[in-house]
């Protein structure tokens, strides 16, 4: 499938051992929850069941616990007078020996501190020793019985072997059987490797605590010579290295050991000194407790006889009360017992299940996450599940397995208002963030998970970095130490080695925390972070080792996503009451669905944590009737929310055509950057577009046709979208956007065949079929094999398969290819038939020169000529696109500079640099800092910044784009604040007005038009005159936080103005917020003599003294440039040299 998807979609995914390691133990762990989470739920339910069985049975017993009860109370009355003269008797001789008691406990506390201080530094001090023996054994466990035998065979070790063997043979040996030096040979020493594991064993199982001193001693003449090291002795033998390691480690305990042996004697008679006080307190103590017992017992059982007589009406109030909360909870959760039911065999059987239902959802966390939604649905539905059933492994028939295994309907609802789309893919992404086990990398160039992460995270103190900021790995610190979830945004396609360490979760345990290795700091880890990482690009390609050590997740929108979103914008645009009516109540919904899961839970958990006589709890009862009541009353309004969301999705729909068109263009807008680099729209911009598409779409002469309404927007969506992305293309690009985008909605339509435009974009030959006689004059040998190729493809009338034929029976194929413009001819004979579209694929075949020609009068008639033609489009106009935080970019080409453009439209609007409102900086090295401080300083003050040729420096551009980000931010929020305090002003307006004039209030406001021009005109100009008085002052004295503002606030005026080269070094995130414009002379005369004369206005010939002559001349200039402009694609023939003809050439021409 990832080959596929490689070969099909362009796109890399890449699946490693550590993935499918990580499959293991996330199936692992996922299984056990989901097992334990079941069992519990099953429980709960049998415990609710139970509750409600042992209330019924109750009741019945009720009234003969009440009489035994009362009867016993009797009794014990009569014995209250006796046990209280008893009770005081006993009560001084308790408090005599309290305080002998006391006074034992103090001496004896006094030897147990002293005890205390002594263990202590018994057990400092063997702690320190402790490292030396873990060291030790260490090394032993990574002996290998191969590397002992290897040790084994050498016939005359080298020195220093033979030194650890001899120390290694003393430390092992009996004190007594210890042998002198010159006894110490390497046959000795192999004798005692004759077995390698026993003497594993042995030395892992040696008792370090009670060596004895002589074998210590012995082996020093070792320890102390130079050679004895690990580090030298490695290079000979890997065994003899580990011995070594153990010899030394040993040594080092033993020396610890003995220092902490004196502190153990004394802690030993200090010890026998404290058993000795604790006896003696002991005694004492429990004779007190005696009598404290004996004391308690009557105190007790008088307290008990006074108190039982004002019992016995408690307790037949009780008892009827009882019986009423008996039959309250028996009846209030009737329905609930038979669901419940139901319920636990459901789920019993369901743990079964979980074999296959957790392999499944673990395969779809660690792997399905980079596909997009019809690879996702054949891994799922054709490889996997099949799969799983051929193989006998249990599982649930008609599995979703994002709702039934990896989450649920009320966290799905949390997630809905937390801002992340509704459409089932992000649903997915969603639950796949929720439950991997490696950090999410979200490939999110619409920003549509980066939005939703930071609504979620929010609340958990979600710190935002970016790896071009000068502070981001301290920021990255701070939250692995405090354990906040970190968002790292904008990532390329290389990550940060520094990452590394974070990315793999490579911790370790030092003094009993665990720790991890950022860069060169080592960092405390705190198991409470979260990681996210986001990246702007479309199609990243990630190394293996990425996609191993993260959970790579496609978070790029999907047509049936954008499409809901743009319906919503149609929608609240046309019936802003139908939208809100919606939008209140998908909340509410979601609202609903979250309240009546946690109803039912509330109502068990309470169930299974109430102990004892669960009718003595009233509070219990009265909780579970208002969960109960709360959670019908829920189901009804839920009921009646379906069927208004049902009725609100029939009017909608009416819109679906414009949301369509809407998504459609998007996504071949999103396509372009595959052409060229440049070429980049982020979701955002786009909306921008799409909104200002549907507010200025005309209105039909009768304003009820909803259907010639959606018509006009729809063309109008069409047309703005077309143009705001053509003046940003090259001209030998516009072309193939306009195809695409004429396919795209030809094939939405149905009215083209896929198999059929799968070769007119491939262009598919089938060689090595010979040419018959009749062709061979006029149609070339690979014209042939693309006929061949177009005779398999079907679905056209007369059929393809019989062209090859018809072309070599008859002559008028010749005649029709030898024309000078077939696509303007009839095809002959039968083919006439073809429509337009197969046309082109024959020819496709046998005209491919004139194929170009042939699309533009194909998109022409199939979607309007508007669409071919050429959008040029003037800064003045571009700049009305502009705002504080989307810049004007120019895409350089020969021989164009658009600053002169810029400083035109500066001096018409105010802006130049003489009035300090122009700064024009021409990047190169060291004009970085002259940037930085031109865009400061117009962000701060108003004014244009023109930042010309960036291509040049590649370093400086993610910082112009973390700049742009925190405009963007800024500009925001400003936008935010000045909604909000709109909406108070005008609420708080609206009040004043009810309090000022109560009459109007009583009254109403009058309908239809009279009403309306009623309150255009203020009745009480007195009340507006107040009304605006107290706004002022609300808005000087406004302590809401909502509307305060910390950090810069930019200025309106506020522009960027951009140019680059085509370059792959430009940021994606730059390209995305920027309306980009480009400069090349259209394709035709007749385009480049509209383009040349649209550069001039009137006012040249309206002040010349002869305006007649002066057009004939600006036509003949303008003519003779587009001439010569067009003969450019001949290169320099027929000239001295090939120039760069541009349209300030003109100008000075005209100018002279």
């Amino acid at each position: 499938t990832s080959e596929e998807y490689i070969a099909q979609e362009k796109r890399y995914c890449y699946t490693t051992p550590k993935s499918f390691l990580e499959l293991i133990a996330l199936y692992k762990r996922l299984l056990a929850t989901k097992r334990s989470d079941l069992l519990n739920n099953a429980e709960r339910l049998e415990g609710g069941i139970n509750q409600i069985r042992d209330a019924s049975e109750k009741v019945d017993g009720l009234n003969a616990i009440l009489a035994e009860k009362t009867v016993a109370v009797e009794n014990a009355s009569q014995e209250t007078k006796a046990l209280m003269k008893d009770v005081e008797e006993k009560k001084g001789i308790v408090e005599a020996q309290t305080a002998i008691a006391a006074e034992e406990a103090a001496k004896t506390n006094v030897v147990v501190r002293e005890v205390e201080a002594v263990e202590a530094e018994c057990q400092r001090e063997l702690a320190e020793a402790l490292p030396a023996l873990e060291a030790a054994k260490a090394a032993v466990a990574g002996l290998k019985k191969d590397d002992i035998n290897t040790l084994k065979s050498y016939p005359k070790p080298p020195d220093d072997v033979a030194m650890v063997a001899n120390c290694v043979k003393i430390l092992i040996s009996p004190a007594s059987s210890i042998p002198p030096v010159r006894a110490r040979t390497w046959a000795d020493a192999k004798k005692m490797m004759n077995n390698p594991g026993q003497l594993m064993d042995q030395l892992m199982n040696i008792d370090a605590s009670n060596l004895d001193q002589a074998n210590i001693d012995a082996i020093q003449m070792y320890i102390n010579d130079p050679a004895f090291k690990p580090e030298s002795v490695q290079l000979k033998s890997g065994a003899a290295a580990g011995m070594c390691s153990w010899a030394i480690g040993l040594n080092k305990f033993h020396e610890e050991r003995c220092k902490v042996r004196p502190k153990e004697e004394r802690l030993a008679q200090q010890q026998a000194k404290l058993k000795s006080r604790r006896e003696e307190l002991e005694k004492v103590q429990k004779k007190v407790a005696e009598l404290e017992e004996t004391f308690n017992k009557l105190k007790a059982e008088s307290e008990k006889a006074q108190a039982e007589g004002r019992r016995i009406e408690a307790e037949q109030q009780e008892t009827k009360d009882k019986i009423d909360r008996a039959q309250r909870l028996v009846r209030g959760l009737s329905d609930e017992n038979i669901r419940w039911t139901q319920t636990i065999k459901d789920l019993k059987a369901a743990v079964e299940l979980q074999i296959g239902n957790v392999l499944l959802g673990s395969a779809f966390i660690s792997y399905i996450g980079p596909f997009s939604k019809n690879y996702r649905e054949k891994i799922l539905h054709q490889q996997w599940i099949p799969n799983i059933k051929e193989s006998g492994i249990p599982m649930s028939e008609n599995l979703d397995v994002v709702m039934n295994v990896l989450t649920n309907e009320a966290q799905v609802a949390s997630w809905n208002n937390e801002g992340l789309p509704a459409d089932p893919i992000s649903t997915e992404n969603g639950a796949i963030v929720t439950n991997c086990a490696r950090w999410p990398l979200m490939i999110d160039p619409q920003l549509q998970g980066i939005k939703w992460i930071r609504t979620r995270e929010e609340k958990n103190g979600l710190k935002i970095i970016q790896t071009s900021e000068r502070k981001w790995q301290t920021v990255l610190q701070q939250c692995i130490e405090e354990g906040l979830p970190c968002l790292l945004h904008g990532v390329g396609e290389n990550i940060e080695p520094v990452l590394e360490n974070v990315l793999g979760r490579a911790t370790y345990k030092k003094g009993g925390r665990q720790f991890i290795k950022l860069g060169a700091a080592e960092v405390e880890y705190n198991p409470k972070f979260r990681f996210f990482i986001q990246t702007k690009l479309g199609n990243p390609r990630y190394k293996p080792e990425v996609n191993a050590q993260t959970t790579l997740i496609n978070f790029m929108v999907t047509e049936t996503g954008l499409e809901d979103q743009l319906l919503a914008v149609v929608v609240n645009q046309e019936r802003p009451d139908l939208e809100e009516k919606r939008v209140a109540l998908l909340r509410q919904m979601n609202t609903f669905t979250i309240e009546l899961e946690q109803c039912e839970t509330g109502l068990l958990n309470e169930l299974a944590a109430a102990t004892g006589d669960i009718l003595s709890n009233v509070t219990l009862i009265e909780n579970l009737e208002t969960t109960k009541k709360k959670a019908r009353d829920i189901n009804v309004s839920m009921k009646q929310a379906v069927i208004t969301k049902q009725e609100i999705s029939e009017s909608r729909l009416t819109y679906t055509t414009v949301a369509t068109r809407g998504s459609l263009i998007f996504f071949q807008m999103d396509q372009l950057c595959k052409i060229d680099h440049m070429y980049q729209y982020s979701l955002e911009a786009f909306m921008t577009v799409f909104n200002k598409a549907l507010a200025k779409a005309a209105h039909p002469e009768d304003r009820k046709d909803v259907a010639a309404r959606v018509a006009l927007v729809q063309k109008s969506i069409t047309e703005t979208s077309f143009a705001y992305v053509s003046r940003g293309l090259f001209e030998r690009h516009k072309l193939i956007f306009s195809s695409l985008l004429c396919f795209a909605i030809l094939g939405r339509e149905g009215t083209i065949d896929r198999r059929q435009l799968d070769f007119l974009l491939r262009g598919k030959k089938k060689a090595g079929i010979e040419r018959p006689e009749s062709v061979q004059e006029w149609c070339t040998e690979p014209n042939w094999a693309g006929v061949q190729a177009l005779a398999e493809v079907e679905g056209a009338t007369p059929e393809f398969s019989s062209l090859p034929h018809d072309m070599s029976d008859s002559n008028r194929w010749k005649l029709w290819v030898e024309t000078e413009r077939p696509e303007e001819e009839k095809l002959p004979a039968d083919w006439k038939g073809l429509s337009p579209f197969q046309k082109l694929l024959v020819l496709r075949c046998l005209r491919p020169d004139r194929l170009t020609a042939a699309l533009e009068d194909f998109v022409a008639s199939s979607i309007g000529k508007y669409f071919v033609s050429d959008q040029a489009v003037s800064v003045d106009v571009s700049f009305k696109d502009s705002t504080t935080k989307t810049p004007l970019f120019f895409i350089l080409s020969a021989g164009v500079d658009p600053v002169k453009n810029v400083e035109d439209l500066g001096r018409k609007l105010g802006f130049t640099g003489d009035n300090g409102k122009l700064s024009n900086v021409s990047l190169g090295q060291g004009q970085e800092i002259v940037a930085d401080r031109a865009l400061e300083r117009c962000f701060n003050n108003g004014g244009w910044t023109m930042l010309s040729n960036i291509h040049l420096v590649q370093k400086w551009l993610p910082s112009l784009e973390q700049r742009l980000d925190q405009y963007d931010e800024i500009y925001t929020r400003m936008a935010q604040i000045a909604k909000y305090k709109s909406e108070k002003r005008a609420a708080r307006r609206a009040m004043l007005k009810a309090e000022m004039d109560p009459q109007a209030r009583a009254e109403g406001v009058e309908e239809g038009a009279e009403g309306e021009e009623a309150h255009e005109q203020p009745e009480h100009p007195e009340n507006e005159e107040a009304i605006v008085e107290e706004e002022e002052e609300e808005d000087e004295d406004d302590d809401d936080p909502e509307t305060k503002m910390e950090g810069p606030k930019g200025h309106p005026d506020f522009r960027v103005f951009l140019s680059a080269e085509p370059s792959v070094v430009i940021p994606i995130g730059v390209l995305q917020r920027s309306v980009k414009l480009t400069s090349e002379p259209p394709s035709g005369i007749q385009a480049n003599l509209a383009r040349a004369m649209a550069n001039f206005s009137d006012e040249p010939w309206d002040r010349s003294a002869k305006p007649s002559e002066y057009r004939c001349i600006m036509f003949a200039m303008c003519f003779f440039h587009a001439v010569v402009v067009e003969r450019k694609k001949f290169g320099a023939q027929g000239w001295n040299r090939t120039y760069p003809f541009n349209m300030g050439d003109l100008t000075t021409c005209m100018e002279v």
